[in-house]
């Protein structure tokens, strides 16, 4: 070990931190609703069958493996004096908005036609959000190089990202829970929220730090591109638990309000109160605990604690639900499974905050093996393994409920039968969709994470490389910078 390389040591300004956060925010806002909330919406406001729906999930796959791959490499071998990111950021705003607002107005009246609408809105908006998460999920690997401060950049990312997490689960909550879902107040609600997102992203677009010296690296081919990355074997394992998660994810963010339909109760009173209060208070607390034990036990481990803490959460939930006989008029009160979302919220923490930090990691592999810096071409890889898990968090959900007996009008033009006259086994269905699938991917990401080894000294060194090399790489472009005339060439600034 090279004894004269000192510890790193980075600060990034707390603006860029803020801008991302906010801007990130905005799109887990829109996004959220856009692909979490639309079967429920489609659902209750068209009567459009559950297994349309299901096959209209799995018609996308392809799409939604390829288009960001492309969109990644596109990003990586864009050069602008905006950057590779912000320009995609800025100008792709109304573009977002706009696919946004558009899966809210469907324009159909057969079940043909529905799924039609349902698979284009699927593709359409998809690719723009694409567009923009790619620069989402990536950013935090280009802006910091220790995981610290990645760690950092992900808790200004999370605190303000509640905000876009809680509204995308919250405002269909409110709108379209029930048997008599709120559709016209909802579409008005989303022309809002799609502007106001808009502006957030595109105001944050001019605060965004973005390292601007990757541009003079020269691009790989596509072809060489995709058989590089698929040659960083810490990347692929990790793929692994990412696929898992992104089905447990589907699962919970796009049909918690069949839970809330048909399981569980939560009424306006004292104790339900307190004990979503009590659960914001412990997710603070263990957003805190979480960055602070990065240095004391690593990523790895404090990933796969939260893989097994949130299983036992699921496993609490699955078993109250099997012993309670649950059924319209037998829900079980929200206070009782207040202590198993905690633990759930834990698990996802995890993942939240510190799965970016470790694909960054899978980055600087990669680095260190190319001498090339190739965020959105990872993350476009990344969706290119693990997208077909969104749609199959959707396919196993919905077909658990068809198996389960839900129901749906014989006539496209009659009001769609609400959770009231559902068959009662629907409840069970729901309880075991909503438990058994999130346990079983926590589990697979738990044992894939054992064999992930970008972990411990050995790596710290590797990371001590690193910064040296992207030293190296930013007094080649301050000296580029220097022959163009663009920085004074005494003082080295602006």
């Amino acid at each position: 070990m090279n004894e004269n390389i000192v510890t790193l040591k980075e600060n990034i300004p707390k603006k860029a931190k803020i801008a991302y956060g906010s801007a990130n925010s905005a799109s887990m806002l829109i996004s959220g609703i856009g692909l979490g909330a639309i079967d429920v919406f489609y659902l209750k406001a068209t009567g459009i069958t559950p297994g349309a729906m299901a096959i209209s999930w799995i018609a996308f796959i392809i799409w939604n493996m390829i288009n960001d791959a492309l969109i990644g490499i596109i990003q990586d071998k864009t050069k602008s004096e905006k950057g590779r990111r912000v320009p995609y950021l800025r100008y792709g705003a109304p573009i977002y908005v706009i696919t946004f607002i558009w899966i809210w107005f469907p324009m159909a009246n057969t079940q043909e036609l529905l799924f039609f609408n349902h698979l284009l809105m699927l593709f359409v908006f998809d690719t723009v959000y694409s567009m923009m998460g790619l620069i989402f999920f990536s950013m935090p690997a280009e802006m910091a190089l220790t995981a610290k401060e990645r760690g950092n950049i992900m808790i200004y990312a999370t605190a303000l990202g509640g905000i876009g997490m809680l509204g995308s689960i919250i405002l269909p909550l409110i709108y379209l829970q029930g048997d008599t879902p709120n559709i016209q107040g909802f579409q008005t609600l989303m022309i809002l929220v799609g502007i106001i997102a808009g502006i957030v992203i595109y105001i944050s677009s001019y605060h965004i730090k973005e390292n601007n010296y990757t541009q003079m690296e020269e691009s790989m081919g596509f072809v060489e591109s995709i058989k590089k990355t698929f040659r960083n074997k810490p990347f692929l394992i990790f793929e692994i638990a990412i696929f898992a998660s992104i089905i447990m994810m589907q699962v919970m963010q796009s049909y918690i309000i069949f839970l809330f339909d048909y399981a569980v109760s939560f009424d306006m009173n004292l104790i339900n109160v307190i004990s979503f209060a009590l659960i914001f208070c412990l997710i603070a607390v263990s957003v805190r605990w979480l960055m602070n034990n990065i240095d004391k036990y690593g990523l790895k481990k404090l990933m796969r604690a939260g893989c097994a803490i949130a299983s036992i959460g699921f496993l609490i939930i699955m078993i109250i639900g099997g012993s309670s006989n649950v059924t319209q008029d037998n829900k079980i009160p929200f206070y009782i499974i207040s202590l198993p979302f905690v633990l759930i919220s834990f698990g996802l923490l995890a993942y939240l905050l510190l799965g970016q930090p470790l694909m960054a990691d899978c980055i600087d592999n990669d680095e260190l093996l190319t001498g090339k810096r190739r965020e959105t071409t990872y993350s476009g890889i990344n969706a290119l393994i693990t997208k077909p898990a969104v749609s199959l968090g959707r396919f196993f959900f919905l077909m658990i409920l068809i198996i389960y007996g839900y129901k749906t009008p014989d006539d496209p033009d009659a009001d769609p039968i609400p959770p009231s006259e559902q068959p009662i086994e629907v409840a069970t269905g729901v309880i075991l969709a909503f438990t058994l699938i999130p346990m079983i991917c926590l589990m697979v990401g738990y044992i894939a994470l054992h064999f992930f080894p970008l972990d411990g000294p050995e790596w710290d060194e590797k990371k001590r490389i690193l910064q040296e090399i992207h030293i190296k790489k930013e007094l080649e472009y301050i000296k580029y910078l220097q022959k163009k005339g663009n920085i004074d060439k005494e003082k080295g600034q602006n």
